[in-house]
């Protein structure tokens, strides 16, 4: 969406039918390029008109840039290589491709155009003719987003790269040593960006605020809170600050920060709207953060609150990586019921119509295209004892009034991925690699119509023949309904939804799972993982009550399944994979 600065939509531009992963301007404003999904860099006009590719590939494309003098282009995508072209006027030429040592998310070039900092699980800072990677060992995450820290005299001697990432670290790079990080490793910080003058950082994070650094000594100065996790933010010119959150910061709640230094600690001093000062510490002011993440309001003396709670954020076990490149934004996974050692995941909305099988290490053991399927919006999948995989096209993008599961024959991965690599049935990329895609056709549709077109259904499992699904919500009670399914075939009508409980003061619920005895089911939201005991008899309770809440530091996870009673794995939207030991 092209859209003004008077916050109008100016125009709807649809290059192709690929999601775009990456989009800049080039300085003068008349045009911008973006990379896709489908692997294409194109230039696209003000008025919305598309060239054709001047770059095609068969792998996804990740990151694009446009150097501030409007000279050099730079792109990045699945084949960890940098891709180097010369800008002059209409002429867009690729001069070098310099290898990268990881799949990088973010490009930016420095301010004189000189250099250009790739940001992924490393940090790469090339230039023409040579490049310098390091690997962010003191990280030991993914770094989302990046932006140049300018010369400053009596603070740096040249120009430095500031990244953050998946976990919650703030970084420095001069081009040879990672900074250990100068704010507490806590949540996802989706972005962050340098004002014009330089002298302050804004990290947006997925604590519903956006917080402010002094950019030469890295304390902080200031936050803003706001209705909903911020994804990204820029300032403009003057320094103020465009935030991408869809909503506005809430009146009542908004903070504003002062920065008082004693012989202790430094310290937040906090004044609420009402006039009042509270003074915290750092770790008392994050984890007020942390609590205005979950929505939690905590039990009154009254009424204790009746699960166990790890209060201390728990740092999940590192259990590997999805191996194949092309599952972009997992979304969803389970345990085979079937095969030991197996796991499904699939993709978010704009990815194909796939399924994965893969290992706990996140290796691939066979990839299948779903026939006469459409991913609008993939957001989860169950797996029932009949051998049946059921993946949900339940998310709420678009609003659509009627939302979709897709009922299939569990396959054997091992056996079709031996069957595919046969000479007879493997297919070919145009960039000669050997990539086998088994076809998979759905045995049913069952289909349901929410309360509301914007409800977003992110977890679902099943548990004694009965598939139930949650309804994710961004504040208050998340509700738990139970999926009625028609005896047999299609339905040309959409079946109902019956309410099962409200899960009070849970939102964010972006996975479930069963575990293996069925005596425990887990929640995850963003920022924790919630047990609730079942009853040994089978019968599925009327009301959930939590047993045990553990928070936990990791990438943003969009998925969680049993490895057996006592062991979870987290899935991020990265692909990361994360163990966690239960109590």
């Amino acid at each position: 969406m092209l859209i003004g600065s008077d916050g109008e939509l100016r125009k709807r531009i649809r290059p192709s039918e690929s999601t775009a992963h990456g989009i800049d301007w080039f300085p003068d404003s008349s045009r911008f390029v973006l990379v896709g999904h489908d692997g294409t860099l194109r230039i696209i006009s003000r008025d919305g008109e598309a060239s054709e590719p001047f770059f095609d590939d068969d792998q996804p494309m990740f990151a694009v840039s446009v150097s501030p003098d409007g000279s050099r282009l730079a792109a990045t995508g699945a084949r960890r290589l940098l891709g180097l072209w010369a800008v002059k006027d209409e002429n867009i030429q690729q001069k070098e491709t310099i290898p990268l040592k990881s799949q990088a998310l973010g490009l930016e070039w420095s301010p004189d155009s000189s250099r250009i900092a790739a940001t992924g699980s490393t940090i790469a800072m090339a230039q023409p003719g040579s490049s310098t990677t390091i690997r962010s060992g003191s990280v030991g995450a993914t770094l989302l987003s990046a932006d140049w820290l300018p010369q400053q005299e009596g603070v740096r001697d040249a120009a430095e790269i500031v990244a953050v990432s998946d976990r919650g670290h703030a970084v420095t790079f001069d081009g040879t040593v990672t900074s250990e990080s100068f704010r507490p490793s806590l949540g996802r910080l989706p972005v962050v960006r340098v004002s014009p003058d330089g002298r302050t950082l804004a990290i947006g994070t997925q604590f519903k605020s956006i917080e402010f650094y002094d950019s030469a000594s890295f304390e902080p100065v200031g936050t803003i809170v706001f209705q909903t996790p911020d994804t990204t933010l820029t300032f403009s010119g003057s320094g103020e600050i465009l935030s991408e959150s869809d909503a506005p910061p809430i009146p009542a709640a908004t903070e504003a920060a002062q920065i008082q230094s004693t012989d202790e600690a430094l310290r937040w001093l906090v004044e609420a709207p009402t006039g009042e000062q509270t003074l915290l510490t750092r770790s008392e002011f994050y984890e007020r953060l942390r609590s205005a993440a979950r929505d939690i309001t905590p039990p009154s003396e009254t009424e204790p609150s009746t699960h166990k709670s790890i209060t201390e954020p728990f740092v999940p076990e590192h259990a590997g990586q999805l191996s194949d490149v092309t599952i972009h934004e997992a979304s969803g996974l389970v345990r085979s019921r079937r095969h030991s050692g197996v796991f499904w995941t699939i993709s978010d909305s704009g990815n194909p119509a796939r399924l994965y099988a893969i290992d706990a290490s996140g290796r691939l053991i066979a990839r299948y295209e779903i026939q006469e399927a459409s991913n609008n919006d993939w957001e989860t999948i169950m797996a029932d004892e009949s051998g049946t995989l059921w993946i949900g096209d339940v998310g709420n993008l678009g609003h659509r009034p009627v939302r979709t599961f897709y009922q299939i024959a569990e396959p054997d991965p091992q056996a079709d991925a031996a069957a595919a690599q046969r000479p007879t049935t493997k297919q070919i990329s145009k960039k000669g690699n050997v990539s086998p895609l088994i076809k998979l056709t759905p045995q049913k549709r069952v289909t349901f119509q929410p309360s509301s077109a914007s409800d977003d259904f992110e977890a679902s499992f099943e548990h004694q023949g009965d598939r139930y699904l949650i309804c994710k919500v961004q504040s208050g009670s998340a509700v738990l309904f139970r999926l009625n399914i028609p005896s047999r075939g299609d339905s040309s009508e959409p079946t109902d939804l019956s309410k099962v409980s409200d899960l009070p003061a849970l939102p964010w619920v972006t996975g479930a799972a069963l575990s293996p005895d069925k005596r425990r089911l887990a929640l995850t939201t963003y920022t924790e993982v919630l047990m609730f005991d079942l009853p040994a008899d089978g019968d599925f309770p009327d009301e959930l009550t939590p047993a045990t809440r553990v928070e936990f530091e990791a990438a943003i996870v969009e998925s969680i399944a049993f490895e057996d009673d006592r062991s979870l794995l987290l899935l991020s939207e990265t692909g990361a994979l994360s163990r966690l030991e239960l109590p």
